[in-house]
């Protein structure tokens, strides 16, 4: 199925005394488990529906396909300010999705679902996310509820690259940005490109911009190139308020220096505002933390100078209150020699006046 050019809307109304949302479900519901489906989406709108409904509704929901391509399309919400449980994608089972040139925006989410939600349990699938902009989404559920969540499964390959991740805000869980968890063999190895991303003004419990959840260590992770600022957690130090990865069962000879060379390696490229230590990592084995710890990112060129702009804009503002307190003290000296001289004036009149009179008095 191939779509282009069309904007999508949903129609709310009373019935009865109930809030009602049509379609009750999603604008558009793709796919049953008999056959795989191929939906391929070209410059198309998708507007949500303010109020809350009894069932949770889709824009987008992908049951069974085998490509699903989404290009230069936009997913708009109702706005920060009105909460909804109408989410944006939903994807159960896809052998191949991509995002390209997509918006996902001006959202409020009460619902356990991220807003773009992908759970990939099919072997050798791919996800890319080229190209995108995720802005103003807040999700206020306590679990799981981030702008961006992806759950893995056998041999997954993930790019996620030259995206914009901008004010998502996870009130109640983990992060605000993206979310990955992964639910592999030990045999198994997949691949986690997160490169060439700017995520600003990002918030969650933990981390503001990523948060991975790994079970067992095969596969290859990249988050190289990032630019971070202006992320934010709900620790008291900020430890971890760009990222935060959580490692279960890995290798028997992990230690804390060695995973932290690791993680190093790989955020090479990336930069960070945050002064230390803003990707916190730790480690189970049978359900037990072992190991815990953090990295500091590289921080930007300019980081804690003065840009060109502000520098003119000190030198000029400062000159400008230079300026005004030299007028003012002019007008002082001004106003207090005029004020001065009219007060020799005036006693100098009094005195002839007292001098007249005393000859009239002779």
């Amino acid at each position: 199925m191939t779509i282009s050019k069309v904007e999508f809307k949903f129609q709310h109304f009373n019935a009865s005394n109930n809030f009602k949302i049509n379609p009750s479900f999603a604008l558009i519901d793709l796919g049953n488990k008999q056959q795989q489906s191929l939906l391929f989406l070209f410059d198309c709108i998708f507007d949500s529906a303010p109020g809350i409904t009894e069932n949770n509704i889709i824009q987008v929901h992908i049951q069974n396909a085998a490509i699903a391509y989404f290009d230069n399309c936009t997913f708009n919400g109702i706005g920060k300010n009105q909460y909804t449980n109408i989410t944006m994608i939903d994807v159960l089972l896809c052998q191949n999705i991509s995002f390209q040139l997509c918006k996902f925006q001006n959202t409020a989410i009460s619902r356990q679902l991220e807003a773009v939600h992908i759970y990939s349990f099919i072997e050798n699938a791919s996800i890319s996310i080229i190209d995108c902009q995720f802005t103003n989404i807040t999700s206020s559920y306590p679990k799981q509820s981030a702008a961006l969540g992806i759950y893995a499964y056998d041999n997954l390959s993930v790019q996620i690259t030259w995206t914009n991740f901008t004010n998502c805000s996870a009130l109640n869980s983990e992060v605000g940005a993206i979310f990955v968890s992964n639910f592999f063999e030990e045999h198994m190895i997949s691949y986690f490109q997160i490169t060439n991303n700017i995520f600003r003004n990002n918030y969650g419990i933990n981390a503001g911009s990523i948060f991975c959840n790994i079970i067992y260590l095969n596969e290859k992770l990249n988050f190289s190139s990032n630019t971070l600022i202006s992320n934010m957690n709900n620790q008291t130090k900020q430890i971890g308020k760009d990222a935060q990865l959580t490692f279960y069962e890995p290798p028997i000879d992990w230690s804390q220096s060695s995973t932290a060379e690791m993680i190093v390696d790989w955020f090479n490229g990336s930069t960070s505002d945050a002064k230390k230590d803003s990707v916190y990592f730790q480690a189970y084995r049978n359900k037990v933390m072992f190991m815990s710890g953090s990295i500091t990112l590289q921080h930007p060129p300019n980081w804690g100078k003065l840009s060109t702009h502000s520098l003119i804009g000190i030198i000029v503002g400062s000159v400008v209150i230079v300026a005004s307190i030299v007028i003012i003290i002019i007008f002082v000296v001004l106003w207090y020699n005029k004020k001065k001289q009219y007060q020799q004036t005036s006693n100098f009149e009094s005195s002839r006046l007292i001098l007249r009179t005393s000859y009239r008095s002779i």
